[in-house]
């Protein structure tokens, strides 16, 4: 706009003291500039329209605050370069930088930091290409199937006593004891883990035979607030990480622990192994998020976050205000009757945490 403002002065000016060479340079010189700028514009927004952003990877997996790569790449079907910043799209588990690449150039290696445990989805880029003088800028959203993140908690710190389990404190006991009586082989049930199946039995059956046991002798059953309080980040973290860490220290030497999600009017209960504490995250998450999309941030700017469904939006938001949907003792008493007779019990709640 100073520019335009430039030029049409360069041209009042010639008119105003009836000079023809300021004149006619004023307007050769605003031709140009917008021949120029129609022009850059043109091949810009035509090279954006027809990119598509191609994740080399399907699947990353990284331990909390550690890091992994992405190999990424930007291609057109229009045959020009040009030279860009992304911005890749996702929630804020993970943590990556604003990079440098060429459309239509090779692969970029992309660092990744695992910030919170969980399982999100990359779903695109926000791609922004400027003008060699630093004048004109285009943005464009290129939106892609999604490349599946796995941030796992870390292993347990120490073997003997755990901490962080309110209530269970030292193992001290044999595998047997943890595990549960015996109670019979049963055919393979696939949504359990491999560590249940019984070998031997299964290699003279010919099928795969697991072992059915009993109720759980050390292990305990977990009680576990899923309100938005516990997703919502405090000097950068989350309540929802220490109760995670939690789980996986007990699913580190329980092949499946018992884990009722408690929050206002809901009760939920769930059988979790340690591969699946990330998709537990993300199944709190997502739930809430879609149920209270307006009290969710994201990271998009608004003029394109129209283009992007409910499912799209959802795997890139956050919570972003407390919902008051904390649970209250009748859902924690509820929880506790469907647990039963279980003697050990470890209660995640933010009274318990705060």
């Amino acid at each position: 706009m100073v520019l335009y403002i430039l030029l049409s002065g360069i041209t009042y000016l010639g008119l105003l003291t009836n000079n023809p060479f300021t004149t006619y340079l004023g307007l050769t010189l605003f031709v140009t500039f917008t021949s120029y700028i129609l022009t850059w514009y043109l091949l810009v927004n035509l090279t954006l329209l027809n990119s598509q952003i191609i994740f080399e990877d399907g699947t990353i997996e990284v331990v909390i605050g550690n890091q992994a790569q992405l190999s990424v790449r930007v291609v057109s079907s229009i045959p020009l370069r040009f030279a860009s910043t992304l911005s890749l799209l996702h929630p804020p588990h993970v943590i990556t930088g604003v990079e440098r690449v060429v459309i239509n150039g090779g692969n970029k290696i992309v660092n990744i930091t695992g910030r919170w445990v969980g399982e999100v989805y990359i779903i695109g880029g926000l791609i922004e290409v400027a003008d060699e003088m630093g004048l004109l800028r285009v943005q464009g959203l290129l939106i892609n199937e999604g490349i599946h993140v796995i941030i796992r908690p870390a292993r347990s710190r120490k073997e003997g006593v755990k901490r962080g389990l309110s209530g269970y404190g030292e193992i001290g006991m044999f595998v047997e004891g943890m595990l549960g009586d015996l109670k019979a082989l049963v055919e393979y049930d696939y949504e359990r883990p491999a560590s249940s199946i019984h070998w031997l039995t299964s290699a003279r059956v010919g099928d795969l035979i697991m072992v059915s046991r009993g109720e759980h002798g050390s292990c305990p059953a977990i009680i576990m607030d899923s309100s938005s309080s516990v997703l919502i980040p405090r000097d950068g973290k989350r309540l929802i990480d220490e109760f995670l860490q939690a789980i996986s220290d007990v699913a580190q030497r329980c092949p499946e622990v018992n884990v009722i999600l408690v929050s206002r009017g809901y009760v939920e209960q769930r059988v979790i192994t340690w591969n699946s504490i990330p998709s537990l995250e993300r199944y709190v998450r997502i739930r809430i998020v879609k149920n209270h999309l307006d009290s969710a941030a994201i990271d998009i700017p608004q003029y394109f976050i129209r283009y992007l469904g409910i499912n799209e939006l959802a795997e890139v938001a956050y919570i972003k205000e407390e919902l008051n949907d904390e649970a209250t003792d009748a859902e924690i008493e509820k929880a506790h009757s469907i647990i039963g007779g279980r003697k050990h019990v470890l209660l995640l709640h933010p009274r318990v945490y705060g």
